[in-house]
């Protein structure tokens, strides 16, 4: 047999209805819908395509049977694919078998190839078995793409993990080319979305971690609010080694950084909250999501610790490190917002954008002698989520009799309000 291409055999062979290569009239997955291979659990109508058919009162659903096998059962459910690969073993020209009773109900068959040069099925050579093989073999159950046309039935949603989780590389300043290939390998699977990656090091002692966010495609930090690029994550090898790894959909966040779950991320229940002050002991434990409560209290009080206010100031312990500020000192409540001014050359506006955090309000306010504040009469708008950006652009008063260099000359401020 030649070396088969799961994906040639996809596209081509399993799933167009034009290529009938089931008897000439049906396709795979006509049957073996995807993305599990179970039969349908729908009914067609030419006038409205595939509709589902209603569970049962126990939430059961009613996948199809088939009676055109080419075996002698006149009704047979229709076999999900995903464990092909575990049957792999039986052959019959050998005189002892590694595995399994083959790949018929009746143990007639053997191997897969021998399967599907049965007669039910068109392949037009050996190479169109070897391809229909190695799909079989890569049938995991995820990123197939919706439907090529409207004769396809939808399948039922897969709950399967992705073939690649578990994978992992670990780099370090002296790995090989090919190491850094792989983990770039894994970088873009991650930025396709069906899988997270979490990376791992260990820096002077402390135990770091990053995800990758996969709505910015940066690294973010154990450590609040802070993010890396591909790049600078990767620069991070001169000073230890980085253990990148697959993990399942939907865990990166608590594999890699926020393991308790408790909306306080590792690295910030485990760093001195306040150097300057040795008195000032961080009361956040890493290994149990609610240990403190609201004013200083060390009792868990049935809460995450990141929604709790331990400062006592209005604010919570998360949204303070979100914001930048300290949530074991109500003294340290107002985060520098990295303020940024620019007016335009002629003077007709001026653009302030500042970094805060996202779920925080603002007020953006501005005075012609350092005295007297007004409020700012427009609204701004958080332009990043993610990184927490915000803009405010400033037109002047809608009087047009006062030349606009005259109308800007103006100080700001933006001050956080909750």
């Amino acid at each position: 047999m030649p070396n088969g291409n799961a994906e040639r055999a996809l596209d081509e062979l399993y799933r167009p209805i034009t290529r009938g290569i089931d008897r000439n009239v049906f396709s795979c997955a006509t049957c073996h819908t995807l993305p599990t291979g179970l039969g349908p659990d729908s009914r067609f109508s030419l006038f409205g395509g595939f509709e589902p058919l209603p569970a049962g009162p126990s939430g059961e659903r009613h996948h199809s049977l088939v009676s055109v096998d080419g075996s002698s059962q006149r009704a047979i459910k229709v076999a999900q694919l995903r464990n092909m690969y575990d049957k792999v073993g039986f052959e019959m020209t050998q005189k002892t078998s590694r595995s399994g009773f083959g790949f018929l109900h009746d143990g007639s068959v053997d191997s897969l190839a021998r399967f599907l040069s049965e007669e039910a099925f068109e392949p037009a050579s050996d190479q169109e078995v070897a391809d229909l093989v190695a799909l079989m073999m890569a049938f995991t159950g995820s990123e197939f793409g919706p439907p090529v046309d409207f004769l396809e039935p939808p399948g039922t949603p897969s709950q399967d993990v992705h073939a690649s989780v578990g994978q992992q590389i670990t780099l370090a300043a002296d790995s090989s080319r090919s190491d850094r290939d792989r983990a770039n390998e894994l970088i873009s699977l991650a930025r396709k979305g069906a899988v997270d990656l979490v990376v791992k090091a260990t820096f002077d002692g402390e135990p770091r971690g990053w995800v990758l966010a996969q709505e910015s495609s940066r690294f973010r930090s154990d450590e609040h609010g802070v993010y890396h690029t591909e790049s600078d994550l990767l620069a991070l090898v001169s000073e230890g080694p980085l253990a990148f790894t697959i993990v399942p959909g939907g865990t990166g966040v608590r594999v890699g950084i926020d393991r308790d779950r408790d909306g306080i991320l590792d690295f910030d229940e485990t760093r001195d909250l306040v150097p300057e002050d040795p008195g000032k002991q961080n009361p956040f434990d890493g290994f149990a999501s609610d240990t403190t409560g609201d004013a200083g209290s060390l009792e868990p009080d049935g809460k995450p610790d990141g929604t709790n206010d331990f400062d006592n100031d209005g604010v919570s312990n998360g949204d303070e490190l979100l914001a930048g500020t300290n949530p074991v000192d109500n003294l340290r409540s107002t985060a520098p917002l990295d303020l940024e001014i620019v007016r335009a050359e002629d003077g007709s506006e001026v653009v302030l954008r500042w970094m805060g955090e996202s779920t925080a309000t603002y007020n953006v306010e501005y005075s012609a002698n350092l005295v007297g504040w007004t409020d700012s009469p427009g609204g701004y708008r958080l332009i990043d989520r993610t990184a927490g950006l915000f803009q405010w652009i400033d037109k002047g008063p809608p009087d047009t009799s006062r030349a606009p260099r005259e109308v800007l000359q103006r100080f700001y401020r933006v001050v956080r309000v909750r």
